[in-house]
């Protein structure tokens, strides 16, 4: 017996209810099956490779419609993992610079200025942008990277200010809560 005809006795099993969603994914199949073809003759390229807004309209259209047959699976995957990548790379960048910021803030205090305390005021709002969204991981994603983003943001708050790198602690002196803390305005040791 074929796939084909297994396929045909398995459908025709089926309770009504469920009849329309799988006659709609038979269609699909073929459906696919032909693009398939015609890409690999050199026809036309799927939706995702020529006009990805679309392409993202399409899909968000099948999820609504629970059309779950006529999902992109395979890039779905992919675009949600490269999704959570750059939220992670976000949130690091801004944890960088945060942390850089209040450096400069705490070890430089007579070039403070309006710029800085808008810098630092940009970058929690835009840390708290995304812990609003996926508050339990992407936390735990800030602690994970916090030491790796102070060390960053001491070289290059010590390139910045011209003051040597032991002039910044090796450790950051600070917990993640006061740095993403709005009312957290540091001095550092020996100053102010």
């Amino acid at each position: 017996m074929t796939d084909r005809q297994t396929l045909h006795r398995l459908i025709e099993d089926l309770p009504d209810s469920q009849l329309v969603a799988a006659e709609d994914c038979l269609t699909f199949i073929q459906h696919e099956t032909a693009l398939r073809t015609l890409t690999l003759l050199g026809g036309e390229l799927p939706l995702y490779d020529t006009d990805f807004y679309a392409w993202t309209q399409e899909q968000a259209a099948a999820i609504r419609a629970r059309h779950l047959y006529a999902l992109d699976s395979e890039h779905l995957a992919e675009e949600l993992e490269g999704m959570a990548r750059s939220d992670r790379r976000a949130l690091g960048n801004h944890l960088k610079n945060l942390l850089l910021h209040l450096l400069k803030w705490a070890y430089q205090p007579a070039k403070r200025s309006p710029s800085w305390q808008d810098s630092l005021e940009e970058a929690r709002e835009s840390i708290e942008d995304l812990l609003e969204e996926s508050r339990t991981s992407m936390e735990a994603e800030s602690r994970r990277q916090f030491d790796k983003q102070y060390a960053r943001a001491r070289r290059k708050a010590s390139r910045e200010t011209d003051l040597p790198l032991a002039t910044f602690p090796e450790a950051c002196p600070w917990t993640v809560e006061q740095v993403l803390d709005d009312a957290f305005w540091p001095e550092a040791e020996g100053h102010g």
